[in-house]
């Protein structure tokens, strides 16, 4: 009976081990996947600048569908700025949407997408950050990291539900980790 519940309990070990470390590895990826943003929205301030010209400027209201669960078709409404401008390098006229680097998330509210575009209006001329590498690529806040942005600004309902099971996440992987580490050295 002692030598089932030995085999059980490291049974049961193992499956804890492979949890944490694929816990650990979500985690990693995430915490790379946010520096390279960071990263890339820190190398856009460094980017030499053209003036560009606003053509548009409105927020955009999107609907997104989904399957839950249960096989159930989920609607949803989200905004996002919807910025267009152009600018010129080198003699070619090139065009661009972005506002940041990154994509404004989906959990940005109305009112935050309102205060981005309500910055520009059509014929405006704006200072453009451009890619010396790929012209094409560009930004008009330079430094700003639009996803990481959104997601942390004023919260809402919708912001909440991500963010706090998330945070659950990283607190059960860091527990997790502690115990195994305290346990392993007890041994």
């Amino acid at each position: 009976m002692v030598r089932g519940k030995k085999e059980a309990s490291m049974q049961l070990n193992g499956a804890m081990q492979l949890v944490l470390v694929l816990s650990t590895v979500l985690v990693i990826y995430l915490i790379l996947r946010l520096y390279f943003y960071l990263e890339k929205a820190r190398q856009t301030r460094m980017w030499p600048t053209v003036t560009g010209q606003i053509l548009r400027s409105t927020v955009r209201r999107c609907i997104s569908k989904s399957t839950d669960s249960e096989g159930d078709t989920v609607i949803r409404h989200y905004y996002e700025p919807d910025i267009s401008y152009e600018y010129h390098v080198n003699g070619q006229r090139y065009s661009s949407t972005a506002w940041g680097f990154g994509g404004i998330s989906r959990l940005a509210g109305q009112q935050f997408c309102q205060s981005i575009a309500s910055q520009y209006s059509p014929g405006q001329s704006v200072p453009v950050h451009i890619n010396p590498k790929r012209p094409q690529e560009a930004v008009l806040a330079a430094g700003r990291t639009a996803w990481l942005i959104s997601v942390t600004a004023p919260t809402s309902k919708a912001r909440l539900k991500m963010i706090l099971p998330f945070t659950f996440v990283v607190i059960v992987v860091a527990v997790a980790v502690l115990s195994f580490l305290h346990g392993g050295s007890s041994r």
